[in-house]
C-alpha cells in the first residue's frame, strides 16, 4: 500500500519550459524584471556608470588639460582612433605624447574593467531576480568582479570575430579608393555590404555571450561558442525580440523627450537636462535584462528540444 506523504515543497523558482517565450514575451518580461526593481538596476548600471564618467573626466583633465579629453575612448575602437589621432596630431608635442599614451591606456583598461563588471553584475540581478527573486546589488557585484576578465575576454573575442568580419571588404574599398580602380570599388562596396549582413547574423548568434558567462562557469571561449550553441534555430526569434525592444525603447525615449521638449519651451533648460539624464540612467539597464530573460529562453527551448529528442 502506497503512503501519501503530502505534498512535496514548493519549487524556489519556475519550470525550465515556464522560461520559454515568444519574441514579444522576451520583451514583456524583459520590462516587467526591469520596472519590478527599477531602482537596483538604475544603481547598479546608471549611476555608477555616471560615476565612472565623472571620475575620468576629472582624471583626464587634471593630469592633461581640456584639450586632450576628446582623445580618450573607453572602448577598443575608440581607443585605437584616439590614440592614432593624437600620434598624427602635428600640433602635438612629443612630451604630450608621452603623458597621454600611458594615462589613456590606464583610462581604457579601467574603463574595461569597470564597465565589464557594470554589465555582469546587472545581468547576474536579473538571472537572479527572474529565477528566485533573491536578487542582491552587492552579491551581483562580487559576482561580476569575480567574472569581470572572463566577461572582458568574451566581448574582446566577439570584437574580434566581428572586426576580422569586416576588415578585409574594408580594406578592399580603401584600397580602391586610394588606387582610383572603379571595378575594385564595386567588388568591396558590395563586399562590404555582404560583410555587413553576415555581421548582423553573427551578433544575433552570439547576443547572450555575457549571460552565458554570469551564468554558466565556463572560459570566455567556451561562453562564445556555448552562446552560438543556443541560439541555433532561433535567429528570427531572437532578430524579433531586439527589434521589439528597440521600438520599446525608442517609443518611451519619444515620450520623455517630449517631456523635456515641453519643459525647453518654457524655458526650463536645466529640467529638461534632468528629465534626459534620468531617462538616460532608467533605460540603460534594459538592455542587460534583456540578456538575462533570452538567456533563460533559449536554455529552456534547447531543454525542451532534448527532452523531444528522447
Amino acid at each position: 500500500m502506497e503512503i501519501d506523504s503530502g505534498p512535496g515543497p514548493e519549487p524556489t523558482q519556475p519550470a525550465e519550459r515556464d522560461y520559454s517565450v515568444s519574441a514579444t514575451g522576451l520583451v514583456s518580461r524583459t520590462f516587467k524584471l526591469w520596472f519590478r526593481n527599477i531602482l537596483a538596476y538604475v544603481v547598479i548600471v546608471g549611476i555608477v556608470s555616471f560615476v565612472w564618467a565623472i571620475a575620468q573626466s576629472f582624471v583626464s583633465i587634471f593630469i592633461l588639460g581640456v584639450d586632450f579629453t576628446d582623445y580618450f575612448g573607453s572602448d577598443p575602437t575608440s581607443f585605437l582612433l584616439g590614440i592614432i589621432s593624437i600620434l598624427t596630431d602635428p600640433y602635438v608635442t612629443p612630451g604630450d605624447i608621452a603623458l597621454f599614451v600611458p594615462v589613456s591606456i590606464v583610462i581604457f583598461i579601467l574603463s574595461l574593467l569597470i564597465y565589464a563588471i557594470i554589465a555582469g553584475a546587472a545581468v547576474k540581478y536579473a538571472l537572479d531576480d527572474y529565477g528566485t527573486k533573491s536578487a542582491d546589488i552587492s552579491e551581483s557585484f562580487s559576482f561580476a568582479t569575480g567574472r569581470a576578465v572572463t566577461l572582458i575576454l568574451a566581448q574582446l573575442i566577439v570584437g574580434l570575430i566581428t572586426g576580422a568580419i569586416i576588415a578585409v571588404p574594408a580594406l578592399i574599398l580603401v584600397f580602391s579608393f586610394v588606387t582610383g580602380y572603379i571595378d575594385l570599388a564595386l567588388i568591396g562596396i558590395v563586399a562590404v555590404i555582404v560583410a555587413i549582413v553576415v555581421i548582423l547574423y553573427v551578433s544575433i548568434r552570439l547576443a547572450p555571450t555575457l549571460a552565458v558567462v554570469i551564468a554558466e562557469d565556463l572560459s570566455a571561449m567556451d561562453s562564445v561558442k556555448r552562446a552560438w550553441e543556443i541560439t541555433s534555430g532561433n535567429f528570427w526569434h531572437i532578430f524579433g525580440g531586439q527589434i521589439l525592444l528597440g521600438i520599446a525603447i525608442a517609443v518611451v525615449s519619444f515620450v520623455i523627450g517630449l517631456i523635456a521638449l515641453s519643459f525647453a519651451f518654457a524655458g526650463g533648460y536645466l529640467v529638461t537636462l534632468i528629465i534626459t539624464a534620468i531617462a538616460a540612467l532608467l533605460l540603460s539597464p534594459l538592455n542587460y535584462v534583456f540578456q538575462a530573460v533570452l538567456y533563460k529562453d533559449l536554455k529552456s527551448r534547447a531543454t525542451e528540444s532534448d527532452q523531444e529528442w528522447w
